[in-house]
């Protein structure tokens, strides 16, 4: 990137993993559209089956060429029903090259559903597949899906030797077995294939593909996939789409891949089928996979190292990847036999670009140096392999002439895992308001010691701070971490590599949500003001602050961590206009009360003015032509940790803390959800996602769940994009 320009825009795109959904109407078509905006400029199409034989299937004929039956295969669909017309259908058979007497046979034109599609499918397809069994799935879900995930593909095609436990019969839909998804849709849905575009617009056509993106999602998460097909059928195309961490590759017509690691399937995880060894892991990890997950398989995972893999068992997961392209984390407790005890295993899909290290040696290299308070590796390393490089961005940059679709310009993602040694425990879980500080410090330290190694976390957020066994703080997920300094302590220029916001949008710094976040480098003062923010939203949550007018604290919550307007122009969102309204003294949290936590109270009033005059002094340095004042407060120093390292001292020193907590207070999905998800970078990605690597989007995209962060409710927005932006309530600006 040329170093003279400005960073990218990351308008904050929405990830599903933000928010669990789930399957009844309303949710499902909420997630459908939250979804449609995830992987909108992430499709590539149309690719031809002859490249697509090129690039992703093996010559195993030794250069012949095999014979084709055209006859067969224009008859390959006769015995299935069409919603079309009579007219129509007779023009598509004619494109065959078919006689009228041998169209497509009708089951009564005009009244053909797409349920009468299903079967007539089914078998034509088996025909074809016969080492593989076909089953109709669109009235099953899988019984070991999450309730929010109860996805129901219209037909599934399964491995045939052996037939899969439970039988097919019991369970037709086994998404942790299935090898390829269908979906069917009639004449009045056309996903691909515009006049003008490839990529048709409308709802129809966003439901289908969002559709698509959220079964695939879930089959992703249950298996062990580097990449994985499906099969679309928008009568009378038919369309096979392969889908890696980058996105989405389209291809008109569908052949069959053959070995399983061309098929997607992960050669370095393996069922477990041994008696012993799947009871060994059920006793060991038991106490980690939730009831709801205890039916689900046991697996060999390899984890990659310095010299050789380490082998771990895994069962149900702890979190899953949400959506179907980005980091795409999962998490799982393992039972690392070598040591003897269970570890915390993390695979994800890392942004593989110039700036970006991998966590695996950010953590040796901030263990090597006893940074205090941070994962200690066990054993991480990219994961060896072809099919562990996505492939979809290559057709990206730059765009072919074949595609259609106006990607974005898409980046590489490499498949990641690593194994650390402890299993973390939430930060809401804090045991006292002591312990909560405690903690947020032990965070504010270890981030402390790995700037001084020369690098900055860009990710501060209440679920990237946890607990460990021995209830000390631990700052966790470092994949967004940048060097900031070499090895000789000289800084780097890390704006001329920036592009892309990056951090959980709750927890941002209001520079860096406002609306010259262009010209703003991701820098120290922001990653120190993201734990003023954690502060302050468990203040709200859990240390029944008085305020003044005793407002509503959902509605605080929502005002000052969920708040994101989009700019159609820019094609970006900005926030933060609330948190602005604080650090300036223009907002009725600056003097709210903790009657019980007197040292929290002073704590968060101090940490705010330290800001607060930090802000003051850009002013002045932003507006020569103001006159300072006579006499100036001191400045604090925000190009180190000191000043906020002092008063977390003074804090956890003071008299009156109280021994118990507050009750947990009960929070709606909506709370909740918009701060526990991923980073945000890249265009049209949701507030919860800013990692600043996802082909350059970014948005709001929230969840309290899995470490994905990001999320704003894409409801919210469609609302406003029919009403007129809303600009944010008038605040007291800065002097």
């Amino acid at each position: 990137m040329d170093p003279s320009e400005p960073p990218k825009q990351t308008p904050q795109k929405k990830k599903s993993s933000s928010r669990a959904v789930s399957a009844k109407p309303p949710e499902l078509e909420a997630a459908k559209t939250q979804m449609v905006r995830d992987i909108r400029g992430e499709y590539v199409g149309p690719m031809s089956v002859e490249e697509f034989l090129e690039k992703f299937v093996p010559d195993q004929t030794g250069g012949a060429t095999p014979p084709v039956d055209l006859e067969e295969n224009k008859m390959f669909f006769a015995g299935v029903p069409t919603t079309a017309n009579e007219s129509l259908g007779s023009t598509w058979d004619s494109h065959l090259g078919l006689s009228k007497d041998h169209y497509r046979k009708r089951e009564g034109t005009g009244s053909v559903q797409e349920k009468d599609m299903y079967e007539p499918i089914k078998n034509a397809i088996q025909r074809v597949l016969l080492n593989c069994i076909v089953v109709v799935t669109a009235n099953h879900s899988d019984s070991l899906s999450d309730a929010e995930k109860k996805w129901r593909p219209d037909v599934s095609v399964y491995r045939g030797t052996p037939e899969p436990e439970p039988s097919l019969e019991e369970a037709p839909t086994q998404l942790d077995k299935a090898e390829l998804l269908i979906e069917i849709k009639t004449t009045k849905v056309k996903a691909f294939g515009g006049d003008s575009s490839f990529i048709v617009t409308g709802k129809p056509a966003e439901e289908a593909r969002g559709q698509i993106a959220l079964a695939l999602t879930e089959q992703m998460n249950r298996q062990w996939r580097t990449f994985v097909f499906f099969v679309l059928i928008t009568d009378p195309s038919v369309y096979l789409i392969r889908a890696d961490r980058t996105g989405l590759i389209v291809i008109p017509l569908a052949v069959q891949p053959s070995a399983a690691e061309e098929r997607g399937m992960d050669p370095t995880v393996q069922l477990v089928t041994d008696p012993k060894d799947i009871a060994l892991a059920k006793e060991k990890l038991l106490p980690h996979v939730s009831t709801r997950k205890q039916g689900r398989p046991v697996f060999t995972v390899q984890v990659p190292d310095t010299t050789k893999p380490r082998e771990v068992l895994v069962w149900g997961s702890l979190y899953d990847a949400e959506s179907l392209t980005g980091r795409c984390t999962r998490v799982f407790a393992a039972w690392d036999r070598e040591a003897g005890k269970v570890q915390f295993l993390k695979d994800m899909w890392r942004t593989d670009t110039q700036g970006m290290e991998k966590e695996s040696e950010i953590l040796r290299t901030l263990n090597s140096a006893s940074v205090e308070h941070v994962p200690t590796l066990v054993a991480g390393d990219d994961v060896p392999g072809t099919y562990h490089r996505t492939v979809t961005q290559e057709y990206t940059k730059p765009i072919p002439d074949w595609v259609k679709s106006e990607p974005d310009a898409l980046d590489m993602r490499t498949h990641h895992r690593l194994l650390e040694n402890f299993i973390p425990t939430l930060l809401e879980d804090f045991k006292d308001p002591k312990q909560f500080l405690q903690v947020l410090f032990d965070g504010f330290m270890a981030h402390k010691g790995a700037y001084a190694r020369g690098f900055l976390h860009r990710d501060v957020s209440d679920n990237n701070i946890m607990i460990d066994e021995n209830g000390r703080g631990v700052l966790i997920d470092w994949e967004l971490a940048i060097r900031v300094k070499d090895e000789n302590g000289t800084p780097i220029d890390s704006k001329a590599r920036q592009r892309y916001r990056t951090g959980t949008w709750a927890f941002m710094s209001w520079n860096l949500l406002g609306d010259k976040h262009l010209q703003k480098a991701h820098a120290l003062p922001d990653d120190q003001q993201s734990f003023l923010w954690i502060g302050l939203y468990y203040i709200l949550l859990s240390f029944n602050p008085v305020i003044l007018g005793s407002p509503d604290i959902e509605d605080l919550i929502s005002r000052y961590f969920d708040e994101s307007h989009y700019d159609r122009k820019g094609d970006y969102f900005t926030g933060g206009s609330e948190k602005r309204s604080l650090i300036s003294g223009g907002s009725i949290l600056c003097h709210l009360k903790i009657p019980t936590n007197k040292p929290m109270q002073q704590w968060f009033q101090k940490v705010r003015q330290v800001f607060a005059l930090a802000a003051l002094e850009d002013f002045f340095l932003d507006n020569p032509e103001v006159e300072r004042p006579t006499e100036e407060p001191k400045q604090p120093k925000l190009d180190q940790h000191d000043a906020l390292e002092r008063i977390f001292r003074e804090s956890l020193d003071a008299e009156g803390w109280s021994p118990t907590r507050e009750p947990k207070k009960d929070r709606s999905e909506g709370i909740r959800n918009p701060h526990h998800t991923g980073t945000a970078t890249s265009k049209r990605r949701a507030a919860p996602n800013v990692d600043g690597n996802n082909g350059g989007k970014d948005q709001p995209s929230g969840s309290k769940s899995k470490r994905l962060k990001m999320s704003k409710n894409e409801e919210g927005i469609r609302e406003r994009d029919e009403e007129g932006i809303r600009e944010p309530e008038p605040t007291i600006p800065l002097p």
